[in-house]
């Protein structure tokens, strides 16, 4: 009750408007490759490392009043898989849907389950194809016996021979013998 200037009762309506107070939770995912990464002026560095991370940001609405945000942040971390692959010359593999017969390098970017890129990177290595030409004399109706060969030749001349092996790739390897066989003479005494 108040008295008004002439000593009367006067009624005083008071409108009084409560404003909220915020009180937000904010879950947010992101992948490593987003860094760095800035959220209401707090900023995660590009080596911040995979995991949660929580804040609370406090600031005031328009109408003056408190509100806080909390962020529960998570990084997904970018997963890389090495691969190594050996081949020989003259073959190819599909990778990337692409087909590589050079030794390289090679990155092929997926989506992983945290919807994250997922990166495999192929070392791929072409092993060459070798061959290598021995020369050798021999006599007629000897043998040739070294390097794995064992050869009689029957015919004077160059007798030619080839070999082929594997290396530890699996490459083959060719030997090609290159064999003089030279006569041989009698004499009566």
């Amino acid at each position: 009750h108040d008295l008004n200037q002439d000593g009367c009762d006067s009624t005083t309506t008071l409108t009084l408007k409560v404003n909220p107070v915020y009180n937000q939770h904010v879950t947010l995912t992101i992948c490593e490759t987003a860094l760095p990464y800035t959220w209401n002026d707090i900023t995660y560095p590009v080596n911040t490392e995979g995991g949660n991370y929580e804040h609370t940001y406090s600031t005031q609405t328009a109408a003056g009043c408190d509100s806080i945000i909390n962020l529960h942040l998570t990084i997904s971390n970018q997963y890389v898989t090495p691969l190594t692959q050996d081949i020989c010359e003259g073959e190819s593999i599909t990778f990337a849907n692409q087909t590589l017969s050079q030794s390289g390098i090679y990155y092929d970017t997926l989506q992983a389950s945290n919807h994250c890129d997922s990166i495999v990177m192929l070392t791929l290595t072409v092993h060459e194809l070798h061959t290598t030409t021995l020369e050798a004399d021999i006599c007629l109706g000897e043998s040739y016996t070294s390097y794995d060969f064992n050869v009689t030749p029957e015919n004077i001349g160059l007798n030619s021979y080839q070999r082929v092996v594997q290396t530890e790739f699996g490459c083959d390897s060719t030997i090609i013998l290159n064999l003089n066989v030279n006569p041989v003479y009698y004499t009566e005494n």
